[in-house]
């Protein structure tokens, strides 16, 4: 599904119970309308920018707050608490090409996670998502590469959500893992 970075764009999920990781195929574009691009947004998120109030995003990719580690491709990426520009931050992850991002805690939450914007639907990120899987489990490293080589049934039962999000109409996005966590698209 392209996002053309609009603020009214954005892919929000129902309280999703015991999260422990998070993956996805994302293409993030090249140039952001966004100041403050969220790709990721919730009790835990992936952000340009710190996060306030209630909201324990992390600074883009800062840890300690929820996420411990995050995969690029199947690779842990080597991450500073003390990266100080979104630049430095967000040139981690590649632009105009499809990547596989996982992001991992060893201390589950309970949350409604919100795609490609910020929970205020402020802060969106221009690129397109293909794939979502929200786990109850830590994935290991057998489990992380199969996901990102491509899903073929090998990944672990404990799937909390699962979205396969493609082009079309109608603004519902069922969870194909049979839970019922169905999401909701905003265009």
């Amino acid at each position: 599904l392209h996002f053309s970075g609009d603020a009214e764009e954005g892919i929000f999920t129902p309280v999703i119970d015991n999260i422990h990781a998070v993956s996805m195929w994302i293409k993030i574009a090249a140039t952001q309308p966004a100041p403050v691009p969220h790709l990721l947004d919730g009790r835990a998120g992936l952000t340009g920018a710190n996060g306030n109030g209630a909201d324990t995003e992390i600074n883009s990719l800062t840890f300690g707050q929820k996420w411990e580690e995050i995969y690029l491709d199947g690779e842990l990426l080597n991450v500073t608490v003390n990266v100080t520009t979104d630049s430095e931050k967000w040139g981690m992850l590649p632009r105009d090409q499809w990547a596989h991002v996982h992001l991992q805690t060893s201390q589950q939450f309970s949350n409604r996670l919100y795609l490609f914007a910020r929970n205020d639907r402020t802060g969106p990120l221009a690129g397109q998502l293909a794939e979502v899987y929200m786990w109850r489990v830590e994935l290991n490293e057998f489990e992380r590469t199969t996901i990102a080589g491509g899903f073929d049934g090998v990944a672990p039962t404990k799937l909390a959500a699962y979205y396969v999000i493609e082009e079309g109409s109608g603004t519902a996005l069922r969870d194909q893992a049979g839970n019922y966590e169905d999401a909701t698209v905003f265009f």
